[in-house]
């Protein structure tokens, strides 16, 4: 006669979880879909390779299979980031010159986006690595690069009749890039100094900058 394990006092075998297959770019994106996670949670600190595979749902050496590390993941993770940010300014230039009123909701949620998710916080980390292992950056920028090109390409044909057609654009770019990256980091001490209030002054620094933009550009097509 069967014995019900149960009443036996024997535990009920755990039903063994079924191994989710995923391509490597399948993979790739869950560690980086993760690792966003658990910055947004813990900051740098969290992006341990251990703790990053676990809440992928993967073992630690599957993420080191696609990643070799975990500097090599956080600097996926920036491009990543970055990549996003560049195509969403792409798409608004793509839909026609943007008014100081778009360009500025942007430009606040840019700002507002990279502080309050540590974005900054990664893209300040990428920065003093770069200074000590300058010979890792090549492989961490190959999908931004052309983003970048094409950016640049798209402020310039705006600007036709600029006298300096390849050049503003590139100021333009690095003088958003600059801000918003500076807002995410050094806000605390940029409120100490008194250059700053905080949160309630970014959306009207960003309209602020908006607006000089498309003046600065109507001025140089005029």
């Amino acid at each position: 006669m069967s014995v019900n394990r149960e009443k036996s006092g024997q535990p009920p075998k755990r039903a063994k979880q079924k191994r989710v297959r995923r391509s490597p770019a399948q993979a790739r994106d869950a560690i980086l879909v993760a690792a966003r996670a658990r910055l947004l949670r813990h900051g740098i600190d969290g992006l341990k390779i251990t703790q990053v595979a676990r809440d992928a749902g993967m073992s630690h050496a599957t993420l080191l299979h696609h990643f070799g590390s975990s500097d090599a993941m956080r600097r996926a993770l920036v491009e990543r980031m970055a990549n996003a940010l560049l195509t969403d300014f792409i798409a608004i230039l793509g839909e026609g010159a943007p008014t100081a009123a778009r360009l500025g909701d942007w430009l606040a949620q840019l700002f507002k986006g990279l502080s309050d998710e540590r974005h900054a916080q990664l893209f300040a980390w990428f920065a003093l690595n770069a200074l000590d292992r300058p010979d890792e950056l090549d492989d961490a920028v190959t999908g931004t690069g052309p983003l970048v090109a094409q950016l640049l390409e798209q402020i310039s044909q705006r600007d036709a009749h600029s006298s300096q057609p390849l050049q503003v654009p590139r100021y333009v770019v690095l003088l958003v890039v600059s801000a918003a990256i500076g807002l995410g980091v050094a806000g605390p001490w940029l409120q100490r100094v008194r250059l700053s209030s905080g949160t309630p002054e970014v959306e009207p620094f960003a309209h602020w900058l908006a607006e000089f933009l498309i003046v600065r550009r109507e001025t140089v097509v005029k």
